[in-house]
């Protein structure tokens, strides 16, 4: 009669997309009990990256990366791409591709065992290592997601999904956004820098702020310079 549900990304709209009605829950949500100057989210403007995306955009992306890398080649870093191409593109554009591993779906797991054993500077450049993953202190010290994960809108099922709730798209995105922030630190005494640097994720927090973890915004800081490492 009675269900517990936890995670780190769990959301009331969860809840309604499960069929669970408002007066049926009791939802409470708790302070990470890491310290928030080791998990900080730093939001870098650059450009927005979708389909309408120009060559000049591109360019710009890859160039924010390129620095962001620049600024901390004494650490190992992960750069999540939410694509292969947008994975291809930038192994081959950027000025560090010779610190960079990447992979294909069938060999995900051999490479990440790959930037694991190596030493810095060493970049993993993924579409798929958001979840599932973890890399606890030197394995990486960094990140940057270079894409807000927004789920491909064209399959069929994901078209029905959209139907019922216009919002699940944007849901999915953002539960994959908190994911990805805490692949680098993995417990109260690591410490790791996450960059976003998709123009999105704005607009994302200005529209769905009202289901966005406190825990997690509390981490987000909006500037227009790279930190100085550590």
């Amino acid at each position: 009669k009675k269900v517990v549900m936890t995670s780190a990304t769990v959301t009331r709209a969860d809840m309604a997309m499960l069929g669970i009605k408002a007066g049926e829950v009791d939802y409470t949500e708790y302070p990470s009990t890491f310290p928030v100057a080791n998990r900080r989210v730093y939001f870098i403007p650059t450009i927005r990256m979708d389909r309408f995306i120009t060559e000049a955009g591109m360019n710009a992306w890859a160039t924010r990366i390129d620095n962001i890398i620049g600024s901390r080649l004494g650490y190992k870093g992960i750069i999540h791409t939410a694509s292969y191409d947008r994975a291809a593109r930038l192994c081959n554009f950027s000025n560090y591709r010779d610190f960079m591993l990447s992979h294909k779906s069938w060999n995900t797991a051999e490479v990440v065992g790959k930037f694991k054993q190596a030493d810095p500077p060493c970049i993993l450049v993924s579409p798929s290592v958001s979840t599932g993953y973890d890399f606890p202190d030197d394995l990486a010290r960094y990140q940057i997601i270079s894409k807000v994960p927004f789920p491909d809108s064209r399959p069929l099922v994901m078209k029905a999904r959209q139907k019922v709730n216009p919002d699940y798209g944007c849901h999915a995105a953002i539960k994959q956004l908190i994911q990805a922030s805490g692949r680098i630190v993995r417990s109260g005494s690591d410490w790791g820098e996450t960059y976003v640097i998709d123009t999105h994720l704005q607009w994302v927090i200005s529209k769905y702020r009202s289901i966005l973890p406190k825990w997690w915004l509390d981490s987000v800081i909006t500037t227009n310079l790279i930190p100085v490492s550590r």
